[in-house]
C-alpha cells in the first residue's frame, strides 16, 4: 500500500515529466530512451526512488499509452 499511495502522490509530476520529456527530445526518440531519460532523472533527484522502479516503469508505461490512444501523443506517420 506504501508504494501505492507514493505512486500516487508522484503521479502529476510522472505526467508532467513525460510531457516535458517527450517536447524535449527530437520526433523518433525511442521510448526506451526517454524512459531512462525520466528513471535517470528521478533516482538523481531523489535515491528512494530506486525503491520503486518497477512501479514507476509500469506507471510510465500506462500513461503513455493512454496518451497514446486518445492522441496526445501522435504517431509519426510511416512511409509508403
Amino acid at each position: 500500500m506504501n508504494n501505492l499511495m507514493t505512486i500516487l502522490k508522484l503521479l502529476p509530476a510522472i505526467i508532467e515529466a513525460i510531457k516535458a520529456i517527450e517536447l524535449a527530445v527530437p520526433e523518433g526518440t525511442s521510448g526506451k530512451i526517454k524512459l531512462q531519460a525520466i528513471i535517470d532523472i528521478a533516482t538523481q533527484v531523489d535515491s528512494t526512488v530506486s525503491n520503486i522502479i518497477p512501479q514507476l516503469i509500469s506507471t510510465i508505461s500506462v500513461v503513455v499509452g493512454m496518451f497514446n490512444a486518445i492522441g496526445v501523443f501522435k504517431k509519426k506517420a510511416e512511409s509508403v
